[in-house]
Parts: C-alpha cells; sequence; structure tokens
C-alpha cells in the first residue's frame, strides 16, 4: 500500500459518508470498534487506504441539472464528470447474501432477505388478485399494471389499524352506509 504525506482534499456529494471521512480525519480509530453503522465493515476497510493528511469537503451533487456548468467551482465540475463516469459505467450490484442465514430465498429472481413468507404470500396471490379485480371492477390489463400497487400497499401499511379497515371497506364497498355517501 502507497503512503503519502501531502494533505488531499477528497470532495463528496454523499454528506453521509463525507462525515464518516471528516470523523476519521480527526480521530482514525473512532470506527475501530463495534461502531453500530450500516456499513462497518466498509468503513473499516476503506480506512486502511485514507492518507494521514486528509480534507474531505461535501460538494452538491447534480448541480448541472437547472444551471451551466461552465459557472461552476471546480469541485463541482469534478463531480458532475464523476456522475457521468459512473452513469456510464454503473452495472447492476451483485446480489449480497446475509450470512448465517438459515434460509435463501428469491422470488421472480429477486432475493428476499427478510418477510419472505409475507413476499411468498403475495406472489402466489399476485394472478388471482389481478384477474379478481378486473373481473369485479372491468379493469383493463393496461388499467391494472398502471396501478401504483406498491405505493399503495405501503400507503395503506402506515395507518392505524381502524383507518386501514375503513380503507379497505371503502375500497371494496363494504361500508354499512353502502354507496349512500359517494
Amino acid at each position: 500500500m502507497i503512503q503519502w504525506d501531502s494533505e488531499t482534499t477528497y470532495y463528496c456529494d454523499n454528506s453521509g459518508v463525507v462525515f464518516k471521512f471528516q470523523t476519521l480525519a480527526v480521530n482514525p480509530n473512532f470506527y475501530d470498534e463495534q461502531y453500530k453503522t450500516c456499513d462497518h465493515d466498509t468503513v473499516l476497510e476503506i480506512k486502511k487506504y485514507l492518507p494521514n493528511k486528509l480534507n474531505v469537503q461535501y460538494v452538491k451533487g447534480h448541480q448541472d441539472q437547472n444551471s451551466r456548468t461552465k459557472d461552476f467551482p471546480l469541485s463541482a465540475r469534478l463531480n458532475i464528470a464523476a456522475d457521468k463516469l459512473i452513469e456510464k459505467n454503473a452495472k447492476a450490484p451483485l446480489t449480497t447474501i446475509i450470512k448465517n442465514t438459515p434460509i435463501v430465498v428469491y422470488v421472480n429472481n429477486k432475493y428476499i432477505p427478510n418477510n419472505y413468507v409475507s413476499a411468498i404470500r403475495n406472489h402466489c396471490g399476485e394472478i388471482e388478485s389481478r384477474n379478481f379485480m378486473m373481473t369485479k371492477y372491468s379493469l383493463s390489463p393496461a388499467v391494472i399494471s398502471n396501478i401504483e400497487w406498491q405505493l399503495l400497499d405501503n400507503f395503506i401499511k402506515k395507518k392505524s389499524y381502524s383507518t386501514k379497515k375503513t380503507i379497505k371497506k371503502f375500497i371494496h364497498n363494504w361500508l354499512s352506509s353502502g354507496k349512500k355517501n359517494y
């Protein structure tokens, strides 16, 4: 590993990474203990390659969407160039399987690390549910595919039990007052 003594300035548009690197620049041993970060092993690996004199600066990302690039400082122009380089060469990440898990589940070629019972149940009833909705409400396949089912599901899940119950009754016309109120 090459070590250098000159000061190195690192520009990054990820505030979380900037904070971690600034912390390491002040205290290189800060993350040595079992610190609760979602990427602790990555931080420890990167720490091995950081120079002794590190200056970390945050640069706002995607500035080129609203302004002309030539008006930006060098740090912003370098960030834009790095984004374009990454965009051009990026590949889908390989799935990292959590070690020591009793089971590994894939549904539709998608790795399910947790809540796999729910994922399997949702997948198994998906076709029948679509057919039922199309028949009951006279919906075309195009309309069914345009509905953001995951967004709707997440919205309903965040509600209280009584609100969920009322929403589901409303959707299926099961309210005690029937259609009179609507």
